[in-house]
């Protein structure tokens, strides 16, 4: 009788360990994830891909997966990112934070483009971290930083009150590029307009600017007194770059020696006696 009574004693033991096991799942306390548990960490930076000189933007930092995020999605842990811009001569260029977190998965960084010209890379690490798991990714975006095309006006308030809410349309060549909404303009006040054109480039020729007052009607005007003002400007033809045809000419006069020598200095028939 004592040998049947110890099998139930063991199986009610049992039970109540796996019971205590399962006490903190019950709870609503999150397991930590193992490495085969979370999805592979992926970063991505955006923003502009074009910058003018010393001029400011922002990027936007995201991220995804990693210790820091479950596999149904659910964040768990923290992102933590480092920044910086590189690229042959970053003077005057800046990005602020250049550290910090992730707030569920994503953060904005204002960066001020460097004072020359040339091709940048703004360079981010991003960590995801939950306890004792961490993995690092790197991530960036690619800018060029150009001298902008700047067209500017004054423009003038003849009225004895302020006006405010102003538009300035921008076109280029009839293609509208930017609406501006000006300050507030003092009465008998004035103000000197400035807008940056930033491009990768133009195709050489004429082009014009044109500038149109907006929702003012017809109590702003600029320096001309009419509500459009226009500005023509020349973009020269990058010099040609003669490397091809030198090394085209090049190398039909090495085989015009060729063929010389192999016709006139060929090999010499034998004299028969």
């Amino acid at each position: 009788m004592g040998a049947a009574m110890r099998f139930p004693a063991l199986s009610l033991g049992l039970i109540a360990l796996l019971l205590l096991t399962m006490v903190p799942l019950a709870s609503g306390s999150v397991v930590q994830p193992a490495a085969a548990t979370y999805p592979p960490l992926k970063a991505n930076v955006t923003g502009t891909s074009v910058a003018a000189l010393g001029a400011k933007y922002t990027f936007t930092i995201s991220a995804t997966g990693g210790p820091a995020q479950l596999q149904n999605g659910t964040f768990v842990g923290n992102y933590t990112f480092n920044a910086s811009i590189i690229g042959a001569n970053t003077t005057g260029g800046s990005v602020s934070p250049s550290t910090g977190s992730l707030r569920n998965g994503e953060t904005t960084l204002n960066l001020t483009a460097p004072n020359n010209t040339g091709s940048y890379t703004l360079s981010v690490t991003v960590t995801s971290v939950y306890g004792k798991n961490n993995t690092t990714i790197s991530a960036g975006a690619a800018f060029l930083v150009v001298i902008p095309y700047v067209v500017s006006a004054s423009i003038d308030n003849h009225n004895y009150y302020t006006v405010r809410g102003a538009l300035i349309q921008v076109s280029l060549d009839g293609t509208q590029v930017a609406v501006v909404t000006l300050p507030s303009i003092a009465a008998n006040g004035s103000y000197s307009f400035q807008y940056n054109y930033t491009t990768a480039g133009l195709s050489s020729g004429s082009h014009t600017f044109t500038l149109t007052l907006e929702g003012a009607y017809g109590l702003l005007t600029f320096s001309n007194g009419d509500a459009s003002v226009s500005s023509t400007f020349y973009v020269t033809a990058p010099p040609v770059d003669y490397t091809y045809y030198y090394l085209i000419g090049a190398s039909l006069v090495v085989l015009a020696i060729f063929i010389s020598l192999f016709v006139v200095g060929g090999p010499k028939r034998k004299r028969t006696k």
